[in-house]
């Protein structure tokens, strides 16, 4: 008897680890999963919000963190004692919380307007690294949950081994004091005995289909009863624990196919430049994300889906469905379940996801619409609106052949984050196009514009040469009397006025030669000296007005140099043209020659107002004019400086600048020497520098 109870308590025990598994360690496992899918969900959020800039994101993160914390609770509400005391969910919940905090203060709090590449590459670098955090203390959890599962597991295998012993003894012992009774009833006992122990090591064998007969005296039928009771409910557990490992590895598998198809869309949110591929590329993953048959894109026609223009057919597919779709009128036919007027249509329009479970019985179709999509195999399908600009623009469809699908708040979850996915890309697409649109647009009208300038300044120089050949006979005539003396300031403004033409003429047409790539040098032995002078005398002019100072530093013994001498005569008066703009009266301007190491230097510096520093970057550009030539209103064109920098680097030689804002600008151009031998590669310090 004493046996007895200690065998029915092993029972209740057994029966009681047995609820324990099933009721709590395998809710926990499933729990802990789940904040891991959760925390995934999040992360993608933010990353689409940092890609897009889309503010609805953020209420799918802020969606996502309610579902992780209900989620929290419920595992921590079945957490034992020695669970609670082990930390082991705690220290996940910490993780997440600080993931969290990562998010919302770095990610999410950055304005659509300051989504740089290298403040997203930032922001990520910091989000990455608590993300892994947070993996870790949940694959810690796992491992310590998968662990508790299987000692639970083994301790129910002993206490089903102590059961069945302690049962067995049981008999035994009532076996023996039955001897006392009858030698029939002992014979009978041990033919009992022998049945039950076959029976009893088959089952430990793994025989898990053995069953006790139930036939023999009432003893052996109760006994056969309560073995054969619990075989059934330890291949119950066997059978549960076998499914329960399958859905787990199925989840698990999906939870990864999911989230590798997420990353992959965000990573190449941006990296489709035409619609099609970007199609093609939501329903490759759109389908074995949801484990569906087919996959699709109808396009909104008449405000309802339409004409497929992208699809995706499952390999598992039966062969008398391997058809694709929108390639026969099964999709023209199945079309119907979005025409009639009702909650489907409604919601598509209106940006709302469908779910249809079982086309065969879902009462928001109609009796012809159910009739028609069913001939055509249609079980289930999902519907996710792709929501742009304008509305509803497209529906992207996962569909289930021959059979029904209960869609899971997981499966919708993916479909809306896919179709969200899909439409920024559209929209990406079209800005893309619309800017290589306006690019195009906008080079050709800048073609038109050079050579409208450069056929007006060749138009106009011919004219204007034969002014200038008639002002010097005047001039000649009024050195020999003929003319009044009285016309010498006009003939000098007329002088100095076509002269100030010519020169912006011949920079506009060297500019455009440069730009055409028609810029020919005549080089020759030239020595620098006289180039320097003659300049210099030009620009004296202009130098006497203002009461500048010049200064000529040329060292004695300067190299020869194979140049074009006319061009780099016009480098020599750009710039000192722009330093006598800059330089106010009574300021000075100094001009430097010296030999370098296989280079021969020119420098000219003024004592000018100087540049802004972020100006500098800018000033070898087209028509630039720095922020002081504007509000001085100093002439200029903005091609001086741009002409400079190609000469010089048709000549191997390079262009560098220094300026101080109030102190002046210093431009300094390196040419090679006949004795170098060498082409030295342009190059522009990011110094300073004052000019138009």
């Amino acid at each position: 008897m004493f046996i007895g109870i200690i065998g029915t308590g092993s029972l209740i025990y057994s029966n009681s680890s047995t609820s324990s598994l099933l009721n709590r360690l395998e809710p926990l496992i499933s729990y802990n999963n789940g904040m891991l899918v959760q925390v995934l969900d999040m992360n993608t959020d933010v990353r689409n919000y940092l890609r897009s800039g889309d503010s609805s994101y953020i209420s799918l993160y802020q969606s996502d963190k309610k579902s992780y914390q209900q989620i929290f609770q419920n595992a921590a509400g079945l957490l034992s004692p020695r669970e609670r005391d082990s930390g082991i969910l705690q220290n996940e919940g910490s993780e997440a919380q600080s993931l969290f905090t990562v998010y919302e203060q770095t990610a999410l709090a950055l304005p659509p307007g300051q989504l740089s590449s290298q403040r997203i590459d930032e922001v990520l670098l910091g989000v990455d690294q608590h993300l892994q955090s947070y993996r870790n203390s949940n694959s810690a959890a796992n491992v310590y949950l998968t662990k508790e599962r299987t000692a639970a597991q083994h301790r129910l295998g002993i206490l089903v081994f102590v059961t069945t012993t302690v049962t067995i003894l049981a008999i035994l012992i009532a076996l023996i004091m039955g001897f006392r009774r009858a030698i029939i009833a002992r014979l009978r006992m041990q033919e009992l005995v022998g049945r039950i122990t076959d029976t009893l090591s088959r089952l430990e064998a793994g025989e898990a289909h053995v069953r006790a007969p139930l036939s023999g005296l009432l003893e052996e039928r109760v006994l056969a009863t309560a073995i054969n009771s619990m075989a059934e409910q330890k291949e119950a557990l066997v059978v549960e624990l076998e499914r329960q490992y399958v859905q787990e590895k199925e989840l698990r598998e999906s939870l990864e196919l999911e989230q590798s198809v997420r990353e992959g869309l965000s990573n190449t949110l941006y990296r489709d430049h035409d619609v099609a591929s970007a199609l093609q590329r939501t329903v490759n993953g759109l389908g074995p994300a949801l484990r569906a048959d087919r996959a699709l894109v109808r396009i909104m026609e008449n405000k309802s889906p339409g004409t497929i223009i992208s699809e995706w057919l499952s390999p598992t597919v039966k062969t008398a469905l391997d058809t694709q779709v929108g390639a026969s009128s099964i999709g023209e036919l199945r079309t119907s379940v979005y025409l009639d007027p009702g909650p489907i249509r409604d919601s598509i329009l209106k940006g709302t996801l469908v779910a249809i479970n079982d086309v065969s019985g879902d009462e928001r179709l109609s009796e012809e619409s159910r009739a028609t999509v069913m001939r055509t195999g249609l079980g289930a399908f999902l519907a996710a609106p792709v929501i742009g600009p304008l509305g509803t623009e497209a529906v992207l469809v996962a569909a289930m052949e021959g059979h029904a699908r209960n869609w899971t708040d997981r499966d919708a979850q993916v479909a809306q984050t896919m179709a969200s996915g899909l439409a920024a890309t559209l929209t990406a697409i079209r800005l893309y196009e619309q800017e290589r649109t306006n690019l195009a647009a906008m080079k050709k009208l800048d073609e038109s514009k050079d050579f409208f300038l450069a056929a007006v300044s060749h138009e106009l120089r011919t004219p204007l040469t034969s002014i200038v050949g008639y002002l010097e006979l005047l001039q000649e005539e009024m050195e020999e009397g003929k003319i009044s003396r009285t016309y010498s300031r006009m003939l000098d403004a007329i002088d100095r006025n076509s002269k100030r033409l010519m020169y912006l003429i011949e920079n506009i047409l060297t500019a455009s030669r440069i730009e055409s790539g028609n810029l020919q040098l005549s080089k020759a032995r030239t020595h620098i000296t006289p180039i320097l002078m003659r300049t210099a005398e030009t620009v004296m002019p202009q130098i006497n007005s203002k009461h500048i100072h010049l200064k000529m530093n040329l060292s004695d013994g300067l190299p020869d140099l194979e140049i074009d001498a006319g061009l780099i005569e016009q480098v020599i008066l750009n710039i000192l043209s722009n330093a006598i703009k800059f330089t106010p009266d009574g300021g000075t301007i100094s001009v430097t020659a010296s030999s370098e190491s296989k280079t021969l230097a020119v420098s000219i510096s003024d004592s000018g107002t100087g540049i802004e520093p972020d100006e500098l970057q800018k000033l070898f550009t087209k028509f630039y004019r720095t922020s002081a030539a504007r509000d001085n209103a100093v002439q200029g064109t903005g091609l001086g400086l741009v002409i400079v920098k190609a000469i010089i680097e048709q000549h191997g030689g390079s262009v560098s600048l220094s300026s101080k804002v109030g102190e002046g600008t210093t431009f300094t151009i390196h040419l090679p020497t006949i004795e170098s031998g060498e082409i030295k590669e342009s190059s522009i310090s990011s110094t300073t520098t004052h000019h138009a």
